[in-house]
């Protein structure tokens, strides 16, 4: 508790000073890479991504609006953009966007820790587990521009909790959820409606937001 106490208090200061922040950025950001003479790779300052930024606030101000994840996804995949590594938009991607701090200007550290069992394949080391974001550590005032404001990013989470409290069928969990392949496109089926008994649909119709591949449903007996 000490340390983590004393490490807290190091990120907050490195965000005072206005010293780089490390790790890649974040969809919408690109840094330079600059080489020591030791032969380390350190990144730089953080700027905008004439690309992606534009991206970043049209999903934010989508989202806004009353699009769903689904949706976005689906629209920007349609309009055959994909992300910096070249693969499609999900809702899980858009959903990660939404909820990272980093657009208007903050700092988010202990997204993860760990805090989980052993690791099987490295016994010294225990596996990472993703943190809630009420136990993020958010500095405020990052040495990088913002995309949106902070209060479009409070709206767009209470829009999130607002939608959360409804429940949905949609990837519940069921004794063949992972096992069944598409034949189209081979991605996993899972269970999304309870009527009749259900029905397995193709898993990357969903996420990509009806961009890729087709329903293919199949009856659950």
């Amino acid at each position: 508790r000490q340390f983590r106490r004393r490490h807290a208090f190091g990120m907050r200061k490195r965000i005072e000073v206005k010293k780089l922040i490390t790790g890649t950025p974040p969809i919408g950001y690109i840094a330079e890479r600059h080489t020591l003479p030791n032969g380390k790779t350190v990144l730089g300052e953080r700027k905008l991504d004439p690309i992606y930024s534009p991206i970043i606030q049209r999903i934010f101000n989508d989202y806004e609006s009353g699009l769903s994840l689904q949706a976005i996804a689906g629209n920007i995949n349609k309009e055959g953009i994909r992300t910096p590594k070249g693969y499609l938009w999900t809702s899980t991607t858009i959903k990660g966007l939404i909820n990272n701090p980093t657009f208007y200007g903050a700092a988010p550290y202990y997204k993860e820790r760990s805090i989980g069992r052993p690791d099987p394949n490295h016994p010294r080391r225990r596996l990472r587990k993703k943190m809630p974001m009420d136990q993020w550590l958010i500095v405020e005032g990052a040495p990088h521009p913002a995309i949106i404001t902070k209060e479009q990013w409070l709206k767009c989470q209470e829009i999130k909790k607002s939608k959360g409290s409804y429940g949905r069928t949609y990837g519940e969990s069921t004794l063949l959820s992972g096992l069944l392949k598409c034949g189209y496109c081979e991605s996993s089926m899972f269970k999304n409606s309870s009527w009749g008994g259900g029905y397995f649909s193709c898993n990357r119709y969903w996420k990509t937001g009806k961009a890729e591949c087709t329903p293919n449903s199949i009856r659950r007996l």
